[in-house]
């Protein structure tokens, strides 16, 4: 647990200051939307056997699931960023790296 707070700090501080962070680890964006394919590429990843690598992909996929939904005004899309944002703050909590909102770097506000 303490491995995927680190790692996913870091991908949502990687994805925060990519000029778009809702494509954030997409090899290619789909045509007929303005969504890439870095979710899938990230799940991919994390059902993987290796740990290092799954562990990656999981962080990869909370980061760009949380752009992606985060400006979202569709229902289902704010319960998903939700669910992520309370996903993320879990781990925080359950590995004692909870840290007060006001202290964390603004791409890793998500409690």
């Amino acid at each position: 647990r303490r491995e995927l707070v680190a790692l996913s700090e870091r991908e949502l501080t990687n994805a925060a200051s990519a000029p778009a962070p809702h494509l954030y680890g997409s090899d290619r964006i789909h045509s007929s939307t303005a969504w890439g394919d870095g979710t899938e590429v990230a799940f991919e990843r994390a059902r993987t056997d290796n740990l290092t690598l799954k562990l990656r992909g999981l962080a990869t996929w909370l980061a760009i699931v949380y752009y992606e939904t985060r400006e979202n005004d569709r229902g289902e899309m704010q319960d998903l960023h939700k669910q992520v944002m309370r996903a993320i703050r879990h781990l925080r909590e359950s590995t004692g790296q909870a840290r007060k909102v006001e202290a964390m770097p603004l791409s890793a506000r998500v409690a």
